[in-house]
């Protein structure tokens, strides 16, 4: 498994069961990825995960200064 920590406190996007889920990045453990999302924590197990990379600036997501909060 590749080591994704570094991308804790950053804004993310995780697909999981064919779902986008973005948010910010809190914690990463041996279970799975936990997210702040809009409408509040989201655990994501590992085994669901399918892909995850850093939300472009430009996505319009839930960064930084982005009105999805």
């Amino acid at each position: 498994m590749q080591d994704w920590r570094h991308l804790t406190g950053e804004p993310v996007v995780v697909v999981a069961a064919g779902v986008e889920h973005r948010g910010i990045a809190v914690e990463m453990g041996e279970r799975g990825i936990l997210i702040r999302t809009p409408s509040g924590l989201r655990e994501i197990p590992w085994d669901r995960v399918t892909a995850l990379r850093p939300e472009r600036p430009d996505s319009g997501g839930t960064g930084p200064g982005r009105s999805g909060h």
